[in-house]
């Protein structure tokens, strides 16, 4: 079953999202915030393991949680392709998938708003074939376009 978690951090224009399969128990973070806490409440409470924090760009807007998740989860840092990196991480491809039971994210690189950016799809095997939603990070916005 689809696990799909947004969540709001007050006083910053950021939010992250825990998505995922109840049924396999796995579950990513996309954009975790520096309180890393809530996620693994979340993700005890569904009974999840966090298996990935995936960063859509590099922040320079909010200080990210990724490698604080990592660490207390053994979670899999995952971004996109760039030198600036500071910190170990995969660097996913276009058109690269990460499996989370029957739910997928397919890595889109959709560089703009930074030269690494990547948007993610999100597809559940129990709703069909095609995508039903797309993690831009900060390249769009509700009217709005990113900076």
């Amino acid at each position: 079953m689809l696990v799909f978690e947004p969540v709001y951090t007050d006083g910053v224009a950021q939010i992250s999202y825990l998505v995922g399969d109840s049924k396999a128990a796995v579950a990513a973070v996309i954009d975790p915030r520096r309180d890393i806490d809530v996620y693994l409440r979340m993700a005890k409470a569904r009974g999840l393991r966090i298996a990935y924090a995936i960063e859509t760009h590099i922040h320079a807007d909010f200080v990210s949680g990724a490698q604080a998740l990592a660490k207390r989860t053994g979670a899999q840092i995952i971004g996109g392709r760039s030198d600036s990196y500071q910190f170990d991480l995969h660097q996913a491809s276009d058109g690269e998938t990460i499996e989370l039971g029957q739910v997928r994210l397919q890595v889109m690189h959709s560089p703009g708003h930074t030269p690494e950016h990547i948007s993610l799809q999100l597809f559940d095997a129990q709703q069909g074939n095609q995508p039903f939603a797309l993690f831009t990070g900060d390249t769009l916005f509700n009217l709005d376009v990113g900076r």
